[in-house]
């Protein structure tokens, strides 16, 4: 039996192991990636906020907002754009949209969706969110009553969660014109992991 051969280099490296990929160009993948996973195209350098890069990893994320009363900031539409900023890593917002009001509230709301990228998980998103609705005046009330600022959580790159408090996909937005009109203004390539459609085609249904 032949004796295995062996290497006289000095830069010789032992059998089995690669050398691993350099860090950013492993994370600027998988940014990539889950753009792609959600039907989107990666924004370029210009498009990210501040401090958001293609080698930072986290995960998107669709938030949705609302408002129908006016705060410290002004009229509702002046509540979200404030709100959009206190957020933070926004990658893309739709344009406001003015919607009749739901349940006992006569003011119409206005609403928005933003793509967000954040490295946390959805349950450490959710406590940050609720805490934002909190700064701007949020009281917990009736259902549909009105309110200075609403932030949901609909969709996430990771599919679907379940948590005390939480599901995402939020189990009603499929139905809720109001929601999807603004999705489908930034992210009408994103499938719904739960039915399989686009964000596109649950809006052509409502």
């Amino acid at each position: 039996m032949r004796a295995p051969a062996h290497s006289t280099s000095r830069d010789a490296r032992p059998a089995g192991r690669r050398a691993a990929p350099p860090a950013a160009d492993s994370a600027g993948n998988r940014a990539a990636a889950r753009f792609r996973e959600a039907g989107l195209a990666e924004p370029s350098a210009s498009d990210r906020p501040c401090g958001v890069t293609s080698s930072t990893p986290a995960h998107l994320y669709v938030i949705a907002l609302g408002s129908n009363r006016r705060g410290r900031h002004g009229a509702p539409e002046a509540e979200l754009r404030a709100a959009l900023a206190a957020i933070g890593g926004v990658v893309r917002a739709s344009p406001i949209i003015a919607t009749a009001p739901l349940g006992p509230s006569r003011r119409r709301f206005a609403n928005a969706a933003a793509l967000v990228e954040s490295d946390e998980m959805p349950p450490e998103l959710l406590v940050r969110l609720k805490a934002v609705e909190r700064v701007f005046g949020r009281r917990r009330g009736r259902r549909w009553d009105s309110r200075v600022i609403d932030l949901d959580i609909i969709l996430w790159s990771g599919g679907a969660w379940a948590s005390p408090g939480l599901i995402v996909p939020h189990p009603q937005f499929r139905r809720r014109d109001f929601v999807l009109r603004p999705l489908n203004a930034i992210v009408p390539g994103w499938r719904d992991p739960v039915t399989g459609r686009t964000i596109r085609q649950l809006a052509a249904q409502t």
